[in-house]
Parts: C-alpha cells; sequence; structure tokens
C-alpha cells in the first residue's frame, strides 16, 4: 500500500466519523482484519484473534448497547447492558449482511420482513410454522408469539447448545436437532468458521475442512413424529440444497399451505429461482419473488397452493 492510499482510507475513515457511521466502520475493519489473517473463530492462536474480538465488541456495544463474554463451548452471551439481563447466545462475533449480529433486533427486523410478502405469503394468527436452518432462533423472534407450534430444525443444535437457549423462553417452540433431507439417513455436514454457512455442500464461506454427522429426515416424517399433520408455513433455508428438501417435503402427502425457500447463490455460486419455481409448480403451488424485498429478500421464493389463492 501506497503512503497516498493509506491518507485516503484514513480520510475516508475520519469522514465516516464525521458522518456518524462509526458502527459501519468497525464493522468493516472487523471483517477486513479476518480477510487479512484468515483465520477460524476458534483458533487457539489468540494473539490473532484478539483484534477481531476487540472490534466485535466495540461494534456490539455501539450497535445494541451490549456486550458478550465467551462460553465455554466456544459460543457467546449477550448481556444488554440496559438491564443487565442475559440475551441471546450466537456461535460466533461476526456481522451479518446488515452490519449486526445474527438474533440482534435489526437483524431480526430483516430477517420478519424478507420472510413476509404482503398480500401473498404471510404469517398468520395460530399458524404451525417449521423453520428449517433455523440456526440460533431468529425466525422464531419474529413468528413465534403469533404461531401455534414453532418447530425450529437445524443440524447445529446436535452439536451446540444456542438454538435451544434462545427459545426456551416460547412455550410452543420445539427444537429439532436434525438436519432435514430427503430420507431418514445419517448426514455428513461441513463445517465453516461460520457456523451458519455450514452445509451438505462445501461451504462457500471460510472453509474449515472439517465436519460432523447428525440425523437426518424429511420434512413431513419430522412433523408427523412430533403429532402434526399439516404445516401452514414452511421456511427452508439450508445453503444450497433447499432444493432436495422441498421436493422430498412435497413429494409427501402432508398438506403445507405457504412455502418461503431461499434461492439465493448458495448452490456452486448460483442462485436456484427458476429451479425452485419448477418444482412448485410442479405440485401445483403458485410461486413468485418479492422483488421490492430487503437485502437477499428478492431471492426468496413464496409459494402458496393454486386452491388457496
Amino acid at each position: 500500500m501506497t503512503l497516498m492510499e493509506l491518507l485516503n482510507k484514513i480520510y475516508t475513515a475520519v469522514g465516516m466519523i464525521r458522518n456518524g457511521q462509526t458502527k459501519r466502520l468497525v464493522a468493516i475493519l472487523s471483517d477486513k482484519y479476518r480477510e487479512w489473517v484468515d483465520i477460524p473463530q476458534n483458533n487457539s492462536r489468540y494473539v490473532f484473534l484478539f483484534p477481531i474480538i476487540v472490534l466485535e465488541e466495540i461494534h456490539i456495544l455501539l450497535d445494541e448497547c451490549s456486550l458478550a463474554y465467551p462460553l465455554h463451548d466456544g459460543g457467546w452471551q449477550i448481556i444488554e447492558l440496559s438491564d443487565f439481563s442475559r440475551g441471546r447466545q450466537i456461535l460466533v462475533l461476526t456481522r451479518s449482511v446488515i452490519d449486526t449480529r445474527h438474533g440482534s433486533p435489526k437483524h431480526t427486523k430483516l430477517m420478519e420482513d424478507i420472510y413476509s410478502f404482503d398480500g401473498f405469503v404471510t404469517v398468520e394468527q395460530d399458524d404451525i410454522i417449521v423453520d428449517v436452518g433455523a440456526y440460533i432462533g431468529t425466525l422464531s423472534f419474529c413468528f413465534a408469539e403469533t404461531s401455534s407450534i414453532f418447530i425450529s430444525i437445524d443440524p447445529m443444535a446436535a452439536v451446540s447448545d444456542e438454538l435451544k437457549y434462545n427459545t426456551q423462553s416460547y412455550s410452543n417452540v420445539i427444537t429439532v436437532p436434525k438436519a432435514a433431507w430427503t430420507k431418514k439417513t445419517e448426514l455428513e455436514i461441513n463445517q465453516s468458521s461460520l457456523p451458519n454457512e455450514n452445509s451438505v455442500l462445501q461451504p462457500d464461506q471460510r472453509d474449515s475442512n472439517s465436519s460432523f454427522t447428525v440425523d437426518a429426515d424429511t420434512v413431513p416424517n419430522i412433523v408427523k413424529n412430533l403429532g402434526i399433520e399439516h404445516i401452514d408455513y414452511l421456511k427452508i433455508e439450508a445453503e444450497g440444497v433447499e432444493m432436495e428438501i422441498l421436493e422430498a417435503a412435497l413429494a409427501d402427502e402432508i398438506e403445507i399451505e405457504k412455502i418461503a425457500v431461499d434461492a439465493s447463490a448458495e448452490r456452486d455460486g448460483s442462485g436456484v429461482i427458476d429451479e425452485v419455481g419448477a418444482i412448485l409448480e410442479s405440485y401445483n403451488y403458485d410461486w413468485r419473488i418479492n422483488e421490492e424485498a430487503p437485502e437477499w429478500g428478492s431471492e426468496i421464493v413464496f409459494a402458496k397452493q393454486e386452491s388457496s389463492k
């Protein structure tokens, strides 16, 4: 980097601070440092992680008026400074697409907006909701109080406690520590240093070259084993294997009224909107995307049974 380039970066940083973008600046610095050192979150070389942790702590303080402290399993407990209560637990201190962390108020509002398509597919009072790819439970923060039953399915729940911890205050949330898949089997999950990028495929970000095995089953089998015979709203976000999970869910005779599938570019770098749409059409679903949705919401495929249009 030349002296002029360095001065330009300093000038830009000062400008961001003056314009009230300190939170954004800290988030960028944290991500850039992680790219420079290229190490996983839980690497034992703590000296390299320390600047990242400091930056992330500063950002979470500015963004949420909260602090994080490490848990024994490698995750983080969020402490809300407004009342010193224990908030959610998160697996890693990394920002999401909107410069904040999974499950934060800002991220929760974004998820609520992304997975609702007014006038077509929305969560209604007393819906039975199935969340495939629940991760730490953010969608339950949006919709659990509205639903009659909320089923959170995620393979990470088999090896960490964050999903169960974050949903424990909802009496109607059922946590399923399995992977949704095409059949009942054991499934290998390839891991990323960003656990929300774990996948049956190779992770498209920060592959850690490790994996774990978890029980897997189809969505209908999981639901029926809980004594439930229909689904009002099914959300699928599975890091590139949404089509397989969707096809297996629709091939069963269980009734699924409304569907939202993340069809963004997680499968070999390509989006699968048309492919997901073709599957839905073959089972007589009307499908649409919400082109006005924020962030990656325009790549969510919404569908409902044609008879319910």
